[in-house]
């Protein structure tokens, strides 16, 4: 005759091996769910917390006239952002209004632009946010002036700055309606610079580079440079100095006769 204490005994082993099988069959489940299901996904959403990727822009081709005189360029020019999701870290508020007011004053004056708007920015769901676009070489020295005589506060990890470029032409309005102009996004709008847009704009390079849980960018832990390369250059038949007389006596005869 079986004693009770064995059946006992035997009934907690098997609800054990129930358990166990029920376990691993849960897990198992969720790990075909994570890894075969929805893998692509998950990996992605991986990649993206944990890589920083930056478009690279690339220069739009130069105009020139029929002596190779510059009618159209494109400089370097740069791109200021800050990084919201970075300052929402800050785990002191007292810290974190500090900084957020800190940026938006800085900024406004550096960038000319409105303290309400770039301290409004510093609180948006975002890892980048433009504060302001092409500035100059004097501005963004000075942005990383302000960046550097911050680093007790370690303002670099929540402002950055890019580089990009900015058409203009040292001619002013020589010719301006046969050139044509550039939109904000340097995409040809008039002219020239319209009809061969395909042919002048370039193709853009990439930085992927690591990125910490704050989602600043670690450049120098790991870094992939695509570089960008420059539009094709065009040599018009156009003699600069023809253009300008021909310019400079039309308008002296409009006012002469007064054509309005």
């Amino acid at each position: 005759m079986t004693k009770p204490g064995k059946i006992m005994r035997s009934r907690m082993v098997l609800i054990m091996v129930i358990v166990i099988l029920c376990l691993s069959i849960v897990s198992t489940s969720s790990l075909v769910n994570i890894m075969v299901i929805n893998g692509e996904k998950y990996q992605n959403e991986a990649s993206n917390q944990q890589l920083y990727d930056s478009l690279i822009t690339a220069p739009r081709g130069d105009i020139y006239d029929r002596n190779m005189q510059i009618l159209a360029t494109s400089s370097t020019a740069w791109t200021v952002y800050i990084t919201p999701n970075a300052i929402k870290k800050i785990k002191n508020d007292e810290q974190r209004e500090k900084i957020r007011k800190l940026i938006a004053e800085n900024l406004s004056q550096i960038l000319e632009v409105e303290y309400d708007t770039v301290y409004a920015d510093t609180d948006k769901n975002s890892y980048y946010v433009i504060v302001k676009k092409k500035i100059d070489k004097q501005t963004a020295d000075k942005v990383r002036e302000f960046i550097s005589a911050n680093k007790d506060l370690e303002i670099t990890k929540y402002i950055g700055i890019d580089e990009t470029t900015k058409r203009y032409y040292p001619n002013d309005t020589l010719a301006s309606v046969v050139l044509g102009f550039v939109g904000s996004d340097e995409q040809g709008l008039a002219g020239i610079e319209s009809y061969y847009d395909n042919e002048l704009t370039g193709i853009a390079g990439r930085v992927v580079a690591a990125k910490n849980a704050a989602g600043t960018d670690m450049r120098f832990t790991y870094e992939k440079v695509e570089e960008a390369i420059k539009g094709t250059t065009f040599v018009l038949t156009m003699d600069s100095y023809i253009q300008y007389t021909a310019e400079k006596y039309l308008e002296a005869a409009i006012k002469e006769n007064k054509i309005a």
